[in-house]
């Protein structure tokens, strides 16, 4: 007896609808950094005064682009994989209309890599976001310390 592949029906779908929405989500993150690095780079914030180039500035601006890049690439995997689920379920739709056998072992062996594909990119999503994070709140913390040297030099001028 032969099963339908995993993502015929409803977990296609399901699928489909996950990778678009990451793909959106991640579109939404990457125009977020871009506001961030034209608001430094503005000078709008005073706690990243981007024309003394302290060095949490610098270190925040670099992260930032490199946040902005790595989401650009998986971006596109998202995307890309929302087309190829989206003509995984075309081909499924098609696939009873032509009585060929080796069409389920195709389904399926592309369903294996179609889910190994989302996984692993997913994986190296949680890895990046992993070593940023660290890297972020290390300049954070060097941002607090600047935000109370300042406070500190206020506090101690003359009126």
């Amino acid at each position: 007896m032969q099963t339908a592949p995993i993502l015929s029906g409803p977990p296609g779908f399901i699928l489909l609808m996950f990778v678009a929405a990451m793909a959106a989500y991640l579109r939404q993150v990457n125009a977020t950094a871009r506001d961030k690095i034209e608001s430094i780079r503005s000078e709008k914030k005073i706690l990243w005064p981007f024309a003394k180039m302290l060095p949490h500035s610098e270190e925040r601006l670099k992260l930032l682009e490199a946040t902005r890049n790595k989401i650009k690439w998986v971006t596109h995997v998202f995307f890309a994989l929302a087309v190829v689920v989206g003509l995984r379920l075309f081909w499924a739709t098609l696939a009873p209309l032509w009585e060929v056998s080796d069409s389920l072992f195709w389904m399926r062996l592309a369903d294996l890599l179609l889910v190994t594909i989302v996984t692993v990119t997913l994986l190296a999503m949680w890895c990046m976001h992993s070593v940023s994070r660290k890297k972020d709140d290390r300049i954070h913390e060097l941002m607090i310390k600047y935000s109370d040297s300042r406070k500190i030099h206020t506090e101690t001028l003359p009126n």
